[in-house]
């Protein structure tokens, strides 16, 4: 018993291990070597973003080995200036499904002997075997990773500035959208909320309890249809420092025509303050919630060239539409928590050009528009799921009917389209080539994994549950 006590703790302090090392493997020198069992709170603390930058876990509680396999992606922070998370994953040591322990790395796979006596065995890939590719975007599917080495940079992690506008118009979102795509020092995504009865917190419950009321109030004030949203902006800029000033974001954003609540410094710098203090409570206590059965009811939607579906939806959806008629519907279907965020892409650099990730990462369409929506909910029977889905089958719907190129994210299942592997994954039969070179018996199958024909294993499933 104390063995088996001593090596459980062995092994999760090994898989949840956190380095800061130098490497001429990474283009800025300097490198983490990290654990798939830490999460990016525990990375953060270690590697302070104070001082270093990489892609991360937007919430501090997500996984480092789940994040990097599927992709990565960080609207609010990182995604402009340094790309998907897998991008920045520089070399991994994964256990095959034959129990062979490989040094995976950009050009080859160096597979470690059984015993000894034995020699190390170099493998050259092909586009039939490269498994650097496949970990990197359908990961789960080829083995498991046990180390990654990951890039990171010498500068800090900037801050967004978080401001009010108001949106209630597709011309609003256009204006928006041309001052997000029309800079190369600013990040920018729309943020919609919705909370209800979800937070621990009290300092946290009673700010969400009064912001319906401060924007309401802030809509009659103006003389507006429509209470105000928030925009977070982020300097992308080579030259950023810790934070984002906030008055040369609402300049830049009043030169594009965009509609501002406030201009005045005091306003703009007293309201960024407080939507700081707000995300921080929000982080924090995300990262320490008990654990507990919730569901979760999810839509990513990324890289569509033309966004017209999206903003019908984005206005007139009856649950979370800027325009609905009832404030509180996402409550009576059993919502405790949503968010709408709106990403306008504008990489800055594409670092996996040389060696790409298997992510569907649509970097030839650098200028696109991405959307993400989240719904939590405690009870497993009401409608939140569903009627999420549904608003994601409408945009897809739109989306199909102007064919409109888009993708989807390996994170968020999607199990009621038949073509998800391709919506996942840049090339789809490569990956089921991979497949076949490193697990022929299909040992790491799951839920929408590489060569996987079940359309039925999500957990919320309308062509199952809900008859349209």
């Amino acid at each position: 018993m104390v063995c088996t006590e001593y090596l459980n703790r062995n092994l999760i302090k090994r898989l949840n291990g956190v380095k800061l090392i130098f490497t001429d493997s990474s283009s800025t020198g300097i490198a983490a070597v990290l654990g798939p069992g830490s999460t990016w709170g525990r990375v953060q603390r270690i590697i302070p973003t104070a001082m270093f930058s990489y892609p991360h876990g937007q919430c501090r509680s997500v996984g480092v080995g789940g994040f990097l396999l599927a992709g990565g992606v960080n609207w609010l922070g990182t995604f402009n200036k340094y790309g998907f998370g897998a991008e920045s994953v520089l070399s991994m040591k994964v256990v095959t499904a034959n129990g062979t322990v490989v040094e995976v790395e950009p050009t080859k796979s160096i597979i470690q002997p059984e015993y000894p006596h034995e020699k190390k065995i170099t493998l050259k890939y092909t586009r039939d075997n490269d498994l650097f590719y496949a970990l990197r975007g359908a990961g789960a599917s080829f083995g498991i990773v046990t180390e990654f080495v990951y890039k990171i940079n010498p500068s800090p992690e900037t801050e967004p500035a978080a401001v009010m506008v108001y949106v209630d118009s597709k011309e609003d979102l256009w204006r928006l959208r041309e001052a997000a795509q029309g800079s190369n020092q600013f990040s920018i995504s729309l943020v919609n909320e919705f909370t209800g009865k979800f937070w621990n917190d009290k300092q946290t419950r009673a700010i969400y309890k009064a912001l319906p009321f401060f924007l309401n109030v802030v809509q009659l004030l103006n003389k507006q249809n429509f209470p105000p949203l928030v925009v977070t902006i982020t300097d992308i800029s080579s030259t950023a420092g810790m934070s984002t000033d906030p008055v040369a974001a609402v300049r830049y954003l009043k030169k594009h025509g965009v509609r501002m609540v406030y201009t005045s410094k005091l306003m703009v710098k007293g309201v960024n303050t407080a939507f700081l203090y707000l995300y921080d409570l929000l982080i924090r206590e995300q990262e320490i919630q008990k654990p507990g059965l919730r569901g979760v009811g999810g839509v990513s939607l990324f890289a569509m060239s033309d966004s017209e579906a999206l903003e019908e939806v984005f206005f007139n959806n009856k649950m979370l539409g800027v325009k609905r008629e009832d404030k509180t519907l996402f409550r009576k279907l059993g919502c405790n928590y949503c968010f709408w965020a709106i990403h306008w892409r504008n990489r800055q650099d594409i670092p996996g050009l040389e060696h790409p990730i298997s992510t569907r990462t649509d970097n030839n369409t650098v200028l696109a528009t991405d959307t993400n929506v989240v719904c939590l909910f405690e009870d497993l029977d009401s409608p939140c799921a569903y009627e999420t889905l549904k608003l994601k089958k409408d945009i897809e719907r739109r989306l199909e009917r102007s064919k409109a190129r888009y993708s989807k994210y390996l994170n968020w299942p999607s199990c009621d389209s038949e073509d998800w592997m391709f919506r996942y994954w840049e090339d789809y039969p490569r990956l089921l080539r991979i497949k076949m070179f490193w697990d022929p018996a299909n040992m790491f199958n799951h839920c929408q994994s590489v060569g996987s024909k079940d359309n039925s294993c999500c957990p919320f499933t309308l062509s199952h549950k809900v008859k349209e």
